[in-house]
């Protein structure tokens, strides 16, 4: 290794960069949160900075020491200048391995000072960086004698070019606080290539979902109707496509950011993932994981974490732009990285963009996903109809975006909190301030409107709803009380007969083990089901008989009655439609399909493959049981409660105590010592959709005084979680003997 990449290497940070980030943790953290203060680790900036090097060699036969200065290099939200202050350590380096401190005198004044832009909202981390840099330019991060042969004093000419101000917002860019000419270049998107230089922007821009900044991003909009848009508006995307534009004007460029990892395969970034890869020619994605939201861990199980503190997941995007005319299409290459930080830390310490194994992505131009599939999947499952196209007539569920007001436990707590919305007694703006509401929003909300339906509340409008998995709490189904009423598809579900199954369209988004996201309902659900990530209800029968005669009439496409048919060899259509619900049900439900169709299961809605007759019909007879027992008119519950008292849960955590030799325990609510017994292990550790069912139950009750109801429900649950063990063993039976046939199975 050359004795430049030994320096960059060293030292485990500076407390200068890090002070500010300490200070405001204590001082501010919604300051601190909402403007991302959260310096990156050195590891993270020294692999950036070394890979920028290496593609500006690599794509553009550019050396970052070389006379002239033929890259630009600009960090839009550049806070305490860990970037800008890398890159100069990184190319002084090269000028102390050929000790050559003349050189590096008169390269920093005439190459390196007027190349580097930054940019930096906040007043005390822009002069951080600006004194970290004047630190550096004098060598005293360096020992003797090199930092005395190598120091650089700031003239008068000089200019460190970082100007305060917001780089989305040009006309908020302060041209007085340090360089006009800076801030103009900033502020036009232009100074950027105009003289040949190859365009570079870098940086760790902030993540916020709910970001201020208004800088457009239609660019980036995808026309899936699923897709939660609001994302789109986070400041990363935002500033992935200022850098972009930068790039696109330059003719020729490269991005180097490290931002959320949201954006790789989430189908809301399917557009922003199009439109990249119309702009660049050569994209490489290393995924650093520690998704905390999520509970990310290794694939073998093992602990991962973030390499910030930070909830989001986080990547590092290198993008290039040749600026000449492409064949082909843009070359997408995937890494990741599991494990600790400190491994994290060590590994991105010791390579760079030449020394890391990418995997080529190959992706269908609609999905454009930036992480690798499999050509190939056993049960012919890449082949196999989605469960979209299977189940046609499908959307989200109830939205209601004021729960507070519009979901109550009961129909009579929800009716009175109703009427006391609509006391004519408040003014409207004391009502607002007693229910968290605004008097309007840009969805439609209008808090009068919505007193005058409160005021004639009329029972009837009291609906049940599949609040989250297994909890069935009660909305006021109205206009003006609930932003998406959906009807049109949630009037199919009523009742054990009409029921339906409830999925998510990405797994990844909602939990990084087993996916989960799959659940039935005899009412109408909650958009928000999952922990995170929409619930999409697919009715099985709907309303109207089939051809007028007494069949129902099944959610199925023909497509998919023909497919399975030939493959279960059943020339009965009827047939294959009656088994078709309880083999759906029953397929997805079975721990192995989850394990071996992991990663597909994370990107998308899960595929439907059906193999032979044998196996159709068996997992079509478990599903029906899995069925039985999820869905409330279940078998009566094993799960008693027999502790009399208040009944009121007062606890926000708990646990399963006094376990037995066969799995069963306890579960205390309260300290007089009331308690579920006879709850199995499986069924306290079950989670949907990325939740533990039953403590999340208790748990959105804490304070709350038990009805009979709810403690049967909870005790059907339990019940239903324990009784689906045989079920789902004998699920992995069947297809424990198709995935383990001699040399594989596929259609």
């Amino acid at each position: 290794m050359h004795g430049w990449w030994r320096i960059v290497n060293g030292g485990s940070g500076d407390p200068l960069l890090h002070g500010y980030e300490r200070f405001l943790a204590a001082s501010d953290p919604e300051l601190r949160a909402l403007r991302g203060v959260y310096v990156t680790p050195a590891p993270v900036v020294r692999y950036v900075v070394r890979s920028v090097f290496e593609l500006l060699d690599d794509a553009f036969g550019v050396a970052p020491d070389a006379p002239g200065g033929a890259f630009t290099l600009f960090d839009p939200a550049c806070g305490t200048g860990a970037f800008l202050h890398e890159l100069v350590v990184a190319v002084r380096a090269r000028f102390i391995e050929h000790n050559d401190p003349c050189g590096w005198n008169t390269h920093v004044g005439t190459a390196l000072l007027p190349r580097l832009l930054g940019c930096e909202l906040l007043p005390v981390p822009y002069e951080i960086a600006r004194i970290k840099l004047a630190h550096t330019l004098r060598g005293d991060d360096l020992p003797e004698p090199e930092r005395t042969r190598f120091r650089y004093e700031l003239g008068p000419r000089d200019r460190l070019r970082i100007v305060l101000g917001n780089a989305l917002d040009g006309n908020a860019l302060d041209a007085n606080a340090l360089d006009e000419n800076a801030a103009d270049a900033i502020r036009a998107d232009s100074g950027a290539g105009t003289d040949g230089a190859v365009a570079v922007v870098i940086g760790n821009p902030p993540y916020s979902g709910h970001s201020a900044n208004g800088r457009a991003v239609r660019a980036y909009r995808t026309d899936i109707a699923e897709a939660n848009t609001k994302w789109l508006h986070d400041d990363y995307v935002k500033f992935m496509r200022l850098a972009e534009e930068r790039v696109e004007r330059a003719g020729r460029g490269i991005v180097a950011f490290v931002t959320n990892h949201a954006y790789l395969d989430n189908p809301t970034f399917a557009g922003m993932r199009r439109q990249l890869m119309r702009t660049f020619d050569e994209m490489f994605v290393l995924d650093l994981h520690g998704n905390a939201k999520i509970v990310e861990t290794a694939p073998d199980g093992s602990r991962d974490e973030n390499v910030f503190d930070i909830l989001p997941g986080v990547a590092i995007g290198l993008f290039v732009k040749r600026g000449i005319a492409r064949s082909g299409g843009c070359v997408v290459r995937f890494a990741e990285l599991y494990g600790t930080r400190q491994a994290k830390y060590d590994r991105l310490g010791a390579t760079a963009v030449r020394s890391t194994r990418w995997t080529p992505v190959t992706s269908s131009a609609a999905a454009a996903a930036f992480r690798p599939a499999r050509t190939d999947a056993p049960l012919g499952y890449l082949q196999a109809p989605s469960l979209a196209a299977v189940m046609p007539v499908s959307s989200l569920g109830v939205l209601t975006k004021r729960d507070a007001l519009a979901v109550a436990f009961t129909p009579h707590e929800l009716l009175d909190r109703l009427a006391a919305f609509a006391d004519p007694r408040r003014t409207a703006e004391q009502t607002a301030s007693a229910f968290g509401l605004p008097l309007r929003d840009n969805d439609g909300w209008d808090l009068a409107a919505a007193r005058k339906v409160a005021a004639n509340a009329d029972p009837a409008h009291v609906r049940y709803i599949e609040y989250r998995c297994g909890d069935v709490r009660c909305y006021y189904d109205a206009r003006g009380i609930v932003a998406r009423r959906n009807r049109r598809v949630l009037d199919h579900v009523a009742g054990a007969e009409r029921f339906a199954f409830l999925a998510g369209r990405q797994g990844g988004s909602a939990t990084s083990g087993a996916w989960d996201s799959v659940w039935v309902t005899a009412t109408s659900s909650d958009q928000n089901l999952f922990r995170r990530g929409g619930a999409t209800v697919f009715p099985v029968i709907l309303n109207g008989a089939d051809d007028g005669a007494a069949q129902p009439r099944w959610n199925l496409s023909s497509e998919f009655v023909e497919y399975a048919a030939a493959r279960a060899g059943e020339s009965n259509r009827a047939v294959v439609q009656r088994r078709a619900a309880g083999y759906i049900y029953g397929l997805l439900n079975a721990p192995r399909f989850r394990a071996e169709f992991a990663g597909e299961l994370r990107r998308a809605f899960p595929r439907i493959p059906v193999v032979d007759a044998g196996s159709f019909a068996a997992l079509s007879a478990i599903g029906r049981g899995l069925l039985r027992v999820h869905l409330p008119t279940g078998a009566e519950p094993v799960v008693t409660f027999p502790v009399a008292g208040e009944g009121v849960v007062g606890f926000g955590r708990f646990t399963l105590a006094d376990i037995d030799d066969a799995g069963y325990g306890t579960v205390v609510i309260n300290e007089a010592g009331q308690r579920f017994e006879r709850v199995h292990c499986h069924a306290w550790q079950r989670t949907c959709g990325g939740s533990p069912v039953l403590r999340s139950y208790l748990r959105a009750r804490k304070g709350r005084k038990l009805l009979g109801e709810e403690i049967a429900a909870f005790a059907r649950l339990a019940t239903a979680f324990d009784r689906e063990r045989t079920l789902l063993a004998e699920a992995d039976e069947v297809l424990g003997a198709l995935l383990n046939r001699p040399g594989g199975f596929t259609v």
